[in-house]
């Protein structure tokens, strides 16, 4: 994952943001992505929990879902690679949790939630107050679009959050993440990841569906995910 992640970086990397570039920056990086981002972390005051682990890591919700400790372990790993702070992990093995969760079945939602909230608080208690202010029925509490906080890890779990609890559809549950401003590209790919768990394929609009760039490619990528976790290709599972 680092060496892809470097990659990407050299292509371009569109949108990268400054804790990615400076941990991908460090000498020890490909050898040690955890130190690399931990020492990037401690430079920081222990004050960078920026998004772009759980933009990342929704798809580890999805990867051996039956098994609870690997998909924790799991996004552990994964979101550390270049995001250390508390926040980051638990925010994203948040994320993956309740995706997890919804494969499985689960429907109670707000119980699904409150066990959310405790999963959060093992790793940072900061996590519980964007949990608390995802379970009003305004979206605006989160404040989004507050200038100090864009593109801060804990927004966009509440941002999912919110989706998960209040939105009758994918449609308007993306939406309503989008036009509250921020950084919301990074938010709607979250609640996104998290509607799509809850709503299933079919519940995607068909004219965003077909209208994908690279679309045959990601279906070939879904398959291929799909045919190592659970021997079931996209076109024969019932969501």
């Amino acid at each position: 994952i680092a060496r892809r992640i470097i990659a990407w970086a050299a292509a371009g990397g569109l949108g990268i943001g400054r804790t990615v570039l400076a941990v991908i920056s460090a000498p020890q990086f490909l050898e040690d992505p955890q130190s690399a981002a931990e020492q990037v972390w401690l430079a920081s005051g222990k004050n960078a929990a920026a998004n772009g682990g759980i933009m990342r890591t929704s798809i580890l919700g999805v990867w051996n879902f039956q098994d609870e400790q690997a998909v924790r372990r799991n996004t552990e790993i994964g979101c550390q690679i270049t995001h250390y702070d508390p926040r980051c992990v638990g925010s994203c093995v948040c994320a993956t949790s309740i995706i997890q969760q919804l494969l499985l079945g689960a429907d109670d939602l707000p119980a699904l939630v409150a066990i959310t909230q405790d999963a959060g608080n093992l790793y940072d208690a900061r996590i519980a107050e964007y949990i608390e202010l995802a379970r009003q029925p305004e979206i605006s509490k989160l404040e989004l679009d507050q200038y100090e906080k864009i593109g801060y890890t804990l927004k966009a779990l509440g941002a999912s959050i919110w989706a998960l609890l209040h939105a009758n559809n994918f449609r308007e549950g993306l939406l309503a993440v989008i036009h509250e401003g921020g950084d919301a590209d990074t938010n709607a790919a979250v609640a996104g990841a998290i509607l799509g768990a809850k709503f299933g394929y079919g519940g995607i609009p068909e004219e965003w569906a077909n209208g994908l760039l690279r679309k045959n490619e990601l279906e070939a990528r879904v398959n291929a995910l799909l045919d190592l976790n659970c021997g079931q290709s996209a076109d024969e599972s019932p969501a």
